[in-house]
């Protein structure tokens, strides 16, 4: 099952550069699910952390991603526990930008914590990228599982599949 949740009204968001239109879409029209929450955590971080790449940003818009980012993260530790993705999510983007809004170091024992929530999952190629992650790529992904779990064109996906390749 794919990662993240992606649709043409996102693909036509991302090639306008309209990213916060893109997560005001996500969050205002969909009902709660554990793929929508995760590409919310996910675009909101990307966009924190990468935006600089994809899009000419001001600090405006920094901080409204990195406010998103947030809000996400707060609300998913807090509530979201049983979702393996979201779990992921949490952990993965901690890992990498926890530091810029917990700079007391306390986010390190969120990611070993989500990690581990996140590697109860019945899917199998889930299983595998949370094993990898954690095994500090030792292994090797195959082609088939990240395309299962990245298949869209989206800006995430091309990010994982990037890091993951």
């Amino acid at each position: 099952m794919q990662m993240f949740y992606y649709d043409d009204k996102i693909s036509i968001l991302e090639k306008q550069g309209n990213f916060k239109e893109l997560l005001n879409y996500l969050e205002d029209q969909f009902p709660f699910s554990e793929q929508n929450f995760s590409t919310q955590i996910a675009y909101s971080w990307y966009l924190y952390s990468q935006g600089d790449f994809v899009n000419k940003q001001t600090s405006e818009d920094w901080e409204f991603y990195k406010g998103k980012w947030e809000e996400k993260l707060d609300f998913a530790i807090n509530n979201y526990e049983k979702y393996q993705k979201i779990c992921f999510m949490i952990a993965y983007t901690l890992e990498m930008n926890g530091m810029d809004i917990d700079d007391s170091l306390d986010y390190e024992f969120k990611i070993d914590k989500f990690y581990n929530l996140s590697r109860t999952s019945k899917d199998i190629n889930f299983n595998i990228l949370v094993d990898f992650i954690l095994s500090n790529q030792k292994s090797k992904i195959k082609s088939n599982v990240l395309q299962e779990l990245f298949p869209n064109d989206s800006l995430i996906d091309k990010y994982f599949l990037d890091v993951l390749s």
